[in-house]
């Protein structure tokens, strides 16, 4: 009888799967929270944003009779806030002090949704919700960061109706939100940033142990400045752990920023708030569902010119033989500097032999993370990639050099209709119009072309995206990071869709044919979700002038045509 009844459930919801359902969603805290030590003099001001990259517009979605997704599901009250909410109320039960004045604490958003699953005895709402919290020194560095997440269920359930999401949403919610409370971590990172930012003695940061011969050896906390490399290193060299909050620029525009170390597994964040794991200070899987043995990883260590870890590498895409291989020790000099490194060779051959790439790094103990890299294809289609460093900033620099401090936000300015852009390739944009954040371009061809929030341009006018969320990109803050999809369906058919990431990288002084600029450099990453396509935009926005300056686009993965230019002249109306 209990299939029967699943049966005829999901059945009956053909005549009301079509029509949109809504729902409120509450938060239920989690019981006996112990105050942490310290709180009570520090205070948290949670900021939280929407970063999800798909199913912005639902919680969930309702199924017909066959299992299809229909009408979508909604909630009553703004999720966003929910998830602020919920942190914020955590925070003053674990005894911090919620106001202005005090440390900033970043929430984003990552997965919201509840999904029906049906078997042929049972029908259950699995919700899973997912959440960042990044909390900032008082110098805009991270104190620290983590990403928390947890599933919901509501099992047995009849009929595949919002009121049915609905628990299983709010335990999901319950569930993520104790393992924020029970992160200590978190706790003591806040009350050590809170400690910084009323001058008292700082705490040691609970991520991180270093034992007394290793803490000798590391260089006191000091302002970024040029290395000079100490003498030659031991034969064996032990892991050195690198302080939280050391910032390493890469001449590539790029950064990496330490977030927490734990035993030889150190954990990154890049200027696009990405986060990486590198196991043993070196190798970084390329998504969570890949499995491998840590500790063969961890086997690395000490560093001994000759010593090789082989290990195996499995996942999604496939399975890899992986071979770490301590290959010498040299002397290096970057923009930072001069370093003395361990140079460490990982190899990943791919089972079925299509594939083998190498990656290459060069290990500094002073600073306790890779301070060069270089990735080469042996076999397959894996693009190149090298950089080296440029700059290290350590935690509690009081004297930070102008190219590590971030500029202040640049807000949104219209260029004047009428201003036309000409380029070093021929030809010119004219701006046409201007709708609140959109500009509106005409070229020497009488080609019209949208540029939404000024950086962004769709191409098709037949794809369908979220321009709010494009718009949000403003005002340009070093770092900034949007997330959107766009979709469309081709006359014959085909549908096709692609996740797009716009990414403030950094403020850039250039000079064109046009003359000088100050500019904020803007970078679109696209990648196909439908195919194989990536690709990479950058734009020079100049705030002066209210429009780009200069432009480049390359092809990363795929076929397209790639192409570049900067301004020859620049005529505005009137002038």
């Amino acid at each position: 009888m209990r299939l029967v009844g699943v049966v005829l459930a999901t059945g009956l919801l053909g005549g009301c799967a079509f029509t949109e359902g809504q729902i409120p969603v509450h938060y239920v805290a989690p019981p006996n929270l112990e105050v942490t030590d310290g709180a009570n003099t520090v205070s948290v001001t949670v900021k939280a944003h929407d970063g999800r990259v798909s199913n912005r517009d639902r919680i969930g979605t309702k199924k017909n009779g066959y299992g299809m997704e229909a009408a979508r599901i909604t909630a009553k009250n703004d999720i966003v806030e929910l998830v602020r909410g919920a942190v914020e109320q955590e925070l003053e039960s674990l005894g911090f002090k919620v106001g202005p004045g005090g440390l900033t604490v970043n929430v984003e958003l990552e997965v919201f949704y509840n999904d029906f699953k049906a078997s042929l005895f049972h029908l259950d709402a699995v919700a899973e919700v997912a959440f960042s919290v990044t909390a900032l020194n008082p110098d805009g560095s991270i104190a620290y960061s983590k990403s928390y997440r947890a599933v919901g269920t509501n099992q047995d359930i009849f009929m595949a109706t919002p009121e049915s999401a609905e628990p299983a949403l709010e335990q999901a919610l319950t569930h993520a939100m104790a393992g924020l409370v029970q992160d200590d971590n978190l706790q003591k990172s806040l009350v050590t940033a809170g400690h910084k930012l009323a001058g008292a003695p700082e705490l040691p940061h609970p991520a991180t142990t270093v034992s007394p011969a290793i803490a000798a050896a590391v260089p006191p906390p000091s302002a970024s400045r040029k290395h000079g490399a100490r003498g030659p290193l031991p034969s064996s060299v032990e892991f050195e752990a690198p302080s939280v909050g050391t910032r390493i620029y890469t001449d590539r525009g790029g950064q990496y920023e330490i977030t927490s170390v734990e035993g030889t597994v150190v954990k990154t964040m890049n200027a696009a708030s990405h986060s990486a794991t590198w196991v043993g200070g070196f190798f970084s899987p390329g998504s969570e569902s890949e499995m491998f043995n840590w500790r063969d990883v961890e086997g690395i260590w000490p560093l001994e010119v000759g010593k090789t870890v082989p290990f195996e590498l499995s996942g999604s895409l496939g399975a890899w033989h992986v071979t770490m291989k301590v290959l010498r020790q040299e002397e290096i000099t970057t923009e930072a500097g001069r370093f003395q490194t361990v140079v460490v060779e990982t190899r990943e051959r791919s089972v079925t032999g299509a594939s083998e790439i190498v990656h290459t790094q060069w290990y500094a103990p002073e600073v306790g993370f890779i301070v060069k890299y270089s990735r080469e294809t042996v076999r397959g289609a894996s693009r190149p990639e090298a950089w080296t460093v440029r700059r290290v900033t350590r935690p509690d620099s009081h004297a930070v050099a102008d190219a590590a401090r971030r500029p202040a936000a640049v807000d949104f300015k219209a260029p004047p209709i009428g201003t036309r852009v000409y380029l070093d390739t021929g030809g010119y944009l004219q701006v046409a119009a201007v709708d609140g954040k959109t500009i509106h371009t005409v070229n020497a061809d009488s080609r019209e072309a949208d540029y939404v929030g000024s950086l962004y341009s769709p191409g098709n006018a037949a794809n369908r995206f979220d321009r709010s969320l494009v718009e949000s990109i403003w005002p340009l803050e070093i770092g900034k990071s949007v997330r959107f999809e766009i979709s469309r369906t081709d006359p014959d058919g085909r549908k096709r869709a692609w996740e797009e990431t716009i990414t403030v990288l950094r403020e850039e002084h250039i000079t064109t044919e046009a003359g000088p600029f100050r500019t904020v450099v803007v970078e679109l990453r696209q990648r196909s979700l439908t195919g194989v396509f990536e690709s990479i935009t950058t734009r020079w926005y100049a705030p002066d002038i209210g429009f780009i300056v200069k432009y480049r686009h390359t092809i990363e993965k795929g076929s397209g045509t790639a192409g570049a230019w900067s301004a020859a002249k620049i005529e505005k109306p009137g002038s």
